[in-house]
């Protein structure tokens, strides 16, 4: 008999693929056909996001093995007596909020999976794109997407927020992104490293600078480089990593596979490679050379940093930090028709299959 967990893989999974032929479908319209199906794939967004948040929200606390830790200040497991000790202060005040009107988990999980999903949805309204379900599909087909929404769910809702923030600050509402950016910090401060990321690669010209420490993060990462010991030295930085890091030093090799990570690396090799390619031959086409610019610097940083914590257990919690920047990306390649050389939206289409594919049945 099937377990609560694997009962809601099938119905995620089947919700992807659904979703999957649904895109090709809109991308043969748009792309062969010449179709607009804009307000249809808006509407379409709508309706399946409607659908995640009733799946995410009704798994009960037995999917997802973190689920009973996002409960934990809701059910009282854990009761907070000062403010000192308390590390969610995000996920603490939606919990004491959420008590006040209702008592069930049912209910207190759908509202934090609203608090994820529906900050992606604004966002990518906020996009304007002429393929937003196509654009959605991209995210959807990424591992950590279902990650978020059931187990690292602090970090799911900070990465929403954030990714709401960049739209915002795409329309030039930066007010706003700074709102949701600090709104992201309040539900996982390791969210601080793609801010301060995105804020320094604003002010760097050059592509040299990202290439060459892309390198040398990949040639210390193979090399087992001491890294923590490093940021231990580092002011503000060390408080910020100390008390995450400091628990996955010492980890088994039976918990948590440390060490080079080829397949992570290979990851985010693969849309690093597209982003230097788009960087260097479509930002002319769309929301111009800066804002790629900063995108792909930012991808490019954070992901060296990732390849650094490969040493450290759980260091994909720290690849979500870049992670959040692949669909932006893959952003000059949902609305152009025209065939535009090394890659297209056909081709990323089957990559991000293929990808999603061999997770599902390997990982």
């Amino acid at each position: 008999m099937l377990d609560l967990q694997e009962i809601f893989d099938i119905k995620f999974n089947l919700a992807y693929y659904i979703v999957s032929l649904i895109s090709l479908f809109l991308i043969i319209q748009h792309y062969v056909n010449g179709l607009n199906t804009r307000k249809l794939q808006n509407f379409l967004l709508i309706v399946i996001f409607i659908i995640l948040i009733v799946l995410f929200g009704t798994r009960t606390e037995f999917v997802g093995h973190d689920t009973p830790r996002n409960i934990k200040y809701f059910v009282s497991s854990l009761e907070v007596y000062t403010f000192s000790e308390l590390k969610d202060v995000g996920l603490y005040s939606i919990s004491l909020i959420a008590k006040k009107f209702t008592k069930s988990i049912d209910v207190f999980l759908t509202i934090l999976a609203t608090m994820y999903l529906l900050p992606i949805l604004i966002g990518i309204r906020n996009l304007n794109l002429k393929n937003p379900l196509v654009f959605f599909f991209f995210l959807f087909s990424f591992f950590f997407f279902k990650t978020m929404g059931i187990n690292i769910q602090r970090q799911g809702i900070a990465f929403a927020l954030f990714f709401c923030g960049i739209t915002y600050n795409l329309k030039d509402k930066n007010f706003i992104s700074y709102v949701l950016y600090a709104l992201a910090f309040v539900f996982h401060a390791s969210i601080i490293i793609p801010i301060t990321i995105l804020f320094i690669s604003k002010k760097i010209n050059s592509i040299k600078i990202p290439l060459i420490v892309y390198l040398a993060a990949t040639i210390f990462s193979l090399a087992n480089f001491d890294f923590y010991s490093l940021l231990e030295q580092i002011p503000i930085i060390n408080i910020l990593v100390e008390e995450r890091a400091q628990g996955y030093v010492n980890i088994s090799e039976d918990q948590y596979r440390v060490g080079f990570r080829p397949d992570f690396w290979l990851f985010n090799t693969t849309f690093f490679c597209i982003g230097l390619y788009t960087y260097f031959n479509l930002t002319k086409f769309i929301y111009g050379t800066n804002f790629y610019k900063m995108i792909f610097y930012s991808y490019t940083f954070i992901s060296s940093f990732f390849f650094l914590m490969f040493s450290y257990g759980y260091s994909d919690r720290y690849g979500v930090l870049s992670w959040i920047y692949i669909p932006f990306l893959l952003l000059p390649y949902v609305d152009l028709r025209k065939n535009i050389g090394l890659f297209n939206v056909v081709k990323l289409f089957f990559l991000c299959l293929l990808i999603a594919t061999i997770f599902k049945l390997f990982f």
